[in-house]
């Protein structure tokens, strides 16, 4: 982010807005890849990852620079 920020400045609550975006790509590369019987294994065992991101997401809290909060 701070290579982003030395070309642009980020405004106000660009952090939530940022993990929308990463739920929602998540969601959508789910969409794609889920019906590849080949891919079945590999999004299985990133299952712990999605749900624990999706669960934060849903409570509010920040999952991608957690350290964020503190500030």
């Amino acid at each position: 982010m701070k290579g982003y920020e030395s070309l642009r400045k980020l405004e106000g609550d660009w952090l939530p807005k940022l993990e929308s975006f990463a739920v929602m790509v998540m969601i959508e590369n789910y969409s794609h890849h889920a019906s590849d019987p080949r891919e079945t294994e590999g999004l299985k065992k990133e299952q712990p990852y999605a749900i624990s991101m999706v669960k934060n997401y849903l409570n509010g809290k920040l999952f991608l620079f957690p350290s964020k909060a503190e500030k």
